[in-house]
């Protein structure tokens, strides 16, 4: 037996053997993990700002991406606190590097 608080390496039981209400708040846990992508750019924005992390000039709604802080190709995850607003050619320009692999804040010239 489990104890109170303790995390169980027991897989979860279907929905069919379980309460609704049991059912109701597992579906509602799952729901509130899953944010979209509308909220969470509202979310970094209001964490940090306007402005692109890697060139630090401001953004604008067409050519602003999300950034990965540790790339999902480095076991980065999509959560809030792994990702950053950056322009969509500092976002390749910075491919799957860290950030301490590059010289900040990238300069771009006006024909750039």
């Amino acid at each position: 037996m489990t104890e109170p608080g303790a995390v169980s390496n027991e897989p979860e039981k279907p929905e069919e053997e379980l309460s609704e209400e049991i059912i109701i708040k597992r579906r509602k846990r799952r729901q509130d993990r899953r944010l979209t992508q509308a909220t969470k750019v509202a979310k970094i924005k209001a964490r940090d700002g306007n402005e692109c992390y890697l060139c630090n000039m401001p953004l604008t709604e067409e050519d602003m991406t999300m950034e990965h802080l540790i790339p999902k190709s480095k076991g980065g995850s999509s959560r809030i606190d792994n990702l950053k607003l950056a322009h969509g050619r500092c976002n390749v320009l910075k491919g799957d590097r860290l950030i301490e692999e590059l010289e900040l804040p990238f300069v771009w010239d006006e024909d750039s």
